[in-house]
């Protein structure tokens, strides 16, 4: 299937969701928000497909809530100067190793550094605020994504 035809039924599920749940869009908060949560996913889709991965969503029908202003979404980590100090006197974080199961390493040969390969959704929850999500089975022991900082 083209990614486009692949898109556009994305697309289509995500606003089956927004039918389902009519009444809430005609309240202007919720429309606000809506358009609020999707600039945000345009903006770190744009970054995603610029490197290469697995574009996301965003949802939340739990509240009001917004992103968070101070939020930006990168692709490779922001050293402190202590680790910066520890790359170029060390190898701790040179050292180059592969992926083993239950194992991922570091260095550029890592699995991690190939970026997402599952469709995950950024949700809101009533109890645990944002997370991620699934949107696609994962089998066991795989790589799914890298927390970067």
């Amino acid at each position: 299937m083209s990614e486009t035809i692949k898109e556009f039924y994305d697309r289509e599920r995500a606003l089956s969701v927004v039918v389902r749940h009519k009444q809430q869009w005609s309240q202007p908060k919720k429309v606000s928000q809506l358009h609020s949560l999707m600039r945000w996913e345009n903006e770190i889709n744009t970054v995603l497909r610029q490197n290469g991965q697995q574009i996301l969503y965003i949802y939340n029908d739990v509240d009001y809530t917004r992103r968070r202003r101070d939020f930006k979404y990168i692709t490779a980590n922001k050293w402190s100067a202590e680790a910066k100090a520890c790359m170029t006197s060390m190898n701790c974080i040179r050292e180059r190793r592969t992926c083993e199961t239950k194992k991922y390493g570091s260095g550029g040969k890592c699995c991690s550094v190939d970026g997402r390969r599952y469709i995950v959704a950024i949700v809101r929850t009533e109890t645990r605020g944002w997370g991620i999500f699934a949107l696609e089975d994962i089998p066991p022991n795989v790589f799914v994504t890298e927390y970067i900082g």
